[in-house]
């Protein structure tokens, strides 16, 4: 009898234009749950039901073979309707589709910003899964898509990385709070999206022909870059090959800016002209972007540099380390494969 993973966040092939951060963003806040799909679509003894707020728009999954049904992130009755019979279950949230959607400003409060509420109504979501989840008769794994604390983990140096914190404190409230959940749970850290390169993060040719990146942070510790449209799913697999209680820090390469520079200069035969070193108040200051949703950006690039991505939390591991077959995509090999036209023709 096949096994049931239920994915939240199906959504996953939007066509936008990747040459503006705000699109790349919202392109890629579903693809973690796109990619579970197609990965479990191909193995053998699997059944995949995916969650979607409007089925009408979600024909092309269920010609691919996928159950989907409707379900509210919103409305825990409905999740719980939507997990009935499952084995697995991928959970994961949308903090920048809420934020880039227009109808949320008219929800804040008076001289709220605008990523503030959205840390509180993410976490409530994230609540309702876990809740839902915790009612799933039958319910053997539960893999939550999270983020460190970076709030804790750098001592309220970094604090406005909402969209860290929030996932992060859903994670405590469940090891906390429901121990029978817990007990069930992997968390999968999702690295840096390669697919950024070119859009907030985004090399400048200089007059020599050579092409600089400018980013909070000295550029040189290791941020784990993965290649989330075809890697996500692999993670999630691996994990359930394994017993739950891991921290996965997904990530194809682990590469410093710097050296994430040099990769891609090579790739596209360009030559290396180097790395500058902003501040947070630089960044912010030329953000297109009000200044609390800019600084929540600079604080994030801040955290990559120091103590790190995963905020050096040591229970974090790699996929290597667990010890199972998880194919992901090196830096070098995404490099090759994409088109960087509108970077080289600067």
């Amino acid at each position: 009898m096949s096994k049931l993973i239920v994915v939240v966040g199906l959504r996953g092939n939007q066509a936008r234009n990747h040459r503006h951060l705000v699109d790349q963003i919202l392109t890629h806040t579903h693809i973690q749950g796109g990619s579970v799909a197609n990965v479990f679509l191909k193995e053998d003894g699997w059944k995949v039901r995916g969650i979607t707020r409007n089925v009408a728009k979600a024909a092309d999954w269920e010609a691919k073979g996928v159950e989907v049904v409707e379900a509210n992130l919103d409305d825990k009755a409905s999740l719980v309707k939507a997990f009935k019979g499952a084995y697995a279950i991928f959970g994961t949230t949308d903090f920048w589709g809420t934020i880039f959607d227009p109808a949320t400003k008219s929800k804040l409060g008076e001289g709220q910003p605008l990523n503030e509420y959205v840390f509180y109504y993410e976490q409530q979501q994230a609540r309702n899964i876990a809740d839902a989840a915790a009612e799933t008769g039958g319910l053997q794994r539960f893999i939550l898509s999270a983020l460190c604390n970076a709030s804790y983990w750098t001592n309220g140096r970094l604090s406005h990385i909402y969209h860290f914190d929030s996932k992060a404190l859903v994670v405590e409230h469940i090891k906390t709070n429901m121990p029978d959940l817990a007990a069930k749970m992997s968390v999968v850290q999702i690295g840096s999206y390669m697919m950024n390169w070119g859009a907030g993060i985004l090399p400048r040719k200089q007059s020599d022909g050579s092409y600089r990146l400018a980013l909070v942070g000295k550029g040189e510790t290791p941020v784990p870059q993965l290649f989330t449209t075809k890697d996500t799913g692999y993670l999630v697999r691996a994990l359930l090959e394994v017993a739950p209680g891991k921290n996965l820090l997904g990530a194809g390469s682990m590469l410093s800016w710097k050296g994430s520079l040099r990769v891609w200069c090579e790739t596209q035969d360009v030559p290396y002209g180097g790395y500058d070193e902003l501040s947070i108040e630089e960044w912010v200051k030329n953000a297109p972007f009000d200044h609390a949703l800019a600084l929540e950006f600079a604080e994030m690039f801040a955290l990559m540099d120091d103590p790190g991505y995963a905020g050096g939390d040591p229970s974090v591991v790699l996929p290597h380390h667990l010890g199972v077959l998880c194919p992901t995509t090196s830096w070098e090999e995404w490099c090759r494969g994409a088109d960087f036209s509108h970077i080289l023709n600067q």
